[in-house]
């Protein structure tokens, strides 16, 4: 199963990448249909299971979780801001054409505090919607980490005290940012329920093939905009249109994330059978599993880049594959760049929390 995993979420981030090219702004004008949201709630739905699987087998203490999981965050984040900050200012010179109309979602005002925010997690409480200047898809960094730190408060915290811990974790991360949440945990939820949704084969690859294909028929019907349309009347649409921000479609989005966790809970069923299947591949597939973040992280200012510098090149699919193609592999090899920096991160701040821990034990002393 974790070698399905490390595929699916390869593809979904594959998929958030063409999503990205297919824009106007990239010269993509020329095909009109799109997964990316799609693709980005199904990260969400895999962040909730391996998070469930790590708390689980070892990350067993606040101390590790909380290091590890800085050190997974900043490692990837904090390269990618400072290569949006260098990208961003050679591609306004070249053409500004790829950093316009995308109104609120991407900003250049302030650039030392929306790079601030994103680093510390700030861009998304509450009401906020602070893009890291050209690099729009940090938004879901600012909702996992706060997944992150509720279900640290859950997991860690005193029995005694659990719930008032959470919901001061909830509340300071803010109503967008929990909108959202369910689809993070229907990923928890299916790996604590792995051994008691025992499916058939035949049950499984029934959900296995007919949640994705429920998706897509959804997403041709149209779906999408009539829950947003509901969620208008029923929220008002000074609430929805101001105040939502990225989460303005959360029927939507946690609708497909309850799909992707039938889709995941079908693989579990047939794990076997997808084993054997891509175990010729295996070397490949965790290569690339093991990148995706970084690919995630870094793969919109360099698309948005390589469109500036190809400004003067006709729109359609050769400059579109120019674009997704080049911004691929110069992702994947940052990635690989920067892959050492993860242990040595964990290791400095797991170091730190315990010298912490241990004066404050001493002065409670």
């Amino acid at each position: 199963m974790s070698l399905y995993i490390d595929l699916f979420r390869f593809l979904a981030v594959l998929s958030i990448v063409i999503s990205h090219g297919l824009v106007t702004q990239m010269g993509g004008d020329w095909l009109k249909f799109s997964l990316g949201l799609e693709a980005i709630e199904a990260t969400f739905v895999l962040s909730g299971f391996v998070i469930a699987y790590v708390v689980a087998t070892r990350e067993r203490s606040l101390a590790v979780y909380s290091a590890s999981r800085l050190a997974r965050l900043w490692s990837i984040v904090l390269p990618a801001l400072a290569l949006t900050f260098i990208l961003d200012g050679i591609g306004l010179r070249l053409s500004p054409a790829p950093y316009e109309d995308w109104g609120e979602y991407m900003g250049f005002d302030n650039p030392l505090l929306r790079l601030f925010l994103t680093a510390i997690f700030q861009n998304q409480t509450w009401f906020l919607e602070v893009s890291p200047l050209s690099n729009i898809p940090l938004w879901s960094i600012g909702y996992i980490a706060w997944y992150y730190a509720i279900f640290a408060a859950f997991m860690f915290s005193p029995r005694a005290w659990r719930n008032w811990i959470v919901a001061a974790v909830a509340l300071f991360a803010g109503p967008q940012i929990l909108l959202l949440m369910p689809g993070w945990l229907f990923g928890v939820w299916l790996y604590q329920r792995r051994d008691k949704l025992k499916l058939s084969p035949g049950w499984g690859l029934a959900l296995y093939l007919g949640a994705p294909a429920l998706i897509f028929a959804l997403k041709t019907l149209h779906v999408s905009p009539w829950l947003f349309s509901m969620q208008r009347l029923l929220l008002g649409a000074n609430v929805a249109d101001r105040y939502l921000n990225i989460a303005e479609n959360f029927l939507w989005q946690n609708l497909v994330g309850a799909l992707i966790c039938l889709h995941l809970l079908g693989a579990m069923a047939i794990a076997g059978r997808l084993g054997r299947l891509l175990r010729p591949a295996e070397r490949a597939i965790r290569h690339a599993g093991a990148l995706t973040f970084a690919i995630y992280a870094f793969h919109f200012p360099l698309e948005l880049w390589i469109a500036a510098a190809l400004h003067e090149r006709p729109d359609g699919p050769v400059k579109t594959g120019a674009v997704v193609i080049g911004a691929l592999v110069a992702s994947a090899a940052l990635g690989a760049l920067v892959r050492p920096f993860y242990p040595r991160l964990k290791e400095a701040l797991l170091l730190g929390f315990r010298k912490s821990g241990y004066r404050l034990a001493k002065a409670l002393d």
